[in-house]
């Protein structure tokens, strides 16, 4: 299984899937035009990364911004899936998402994922 890269526009995130490091990383802002076709590489390789039974863990690690209500949702179908291969087959799952101590409103939309999955996820202000 190869890498994801998909390099950051004005409107979507950059994101960097490292298959040998079994890290994730998602950054930037996420408005696209259609959020559901932007991520859907992204479900595919995760899914495709938890077939091969070798992969154990996954370290996730969010510095969005801003994201839109429909990139919200592709969001939360992520977790989604990590909450699968967590619970159903004992994945190791951590998450970090980073936030600006300025974006009170991004605060309250990561507090809501939190309370969604049971695997680890930390809340933690981006050091300067």
């Amino acid at each position: 299984m190869e890498d994801l890269f998909i390099r950051a526009t004005k409107y979507s995130p950059e994101i960097h899937f490292n298959i040998s490091k079994s890290k994730l990383i998602i950054k930037g802002e996420s408005y696209p035009e259609n959020s559901f076709e932007f991520y859907t590489p992204l479900f595919t390789a995760i899914k495709n990364y938890f077939s091969d039974t070798s992969n154990n863990q996954l370290s996730l690690e969010i510095y969005l911004t801003y994201l839109n209500t429909s990139s919200s949702k592709c969001i939360m179908n992520i977790f989604d899936i990590l909450e699968l291969y967590h619970k159903k087959n004992n994945k190791d799952i951590s998450l970090i998402w980073f936030y600006d101590e300025d974006n009170e409103e991004i605060v309250e939309i990561i507090e809501e994922f939190k309370e969604d999955v049971s695997y680890n996820f930390e809340i933690k202000k981006l050091e300067e």
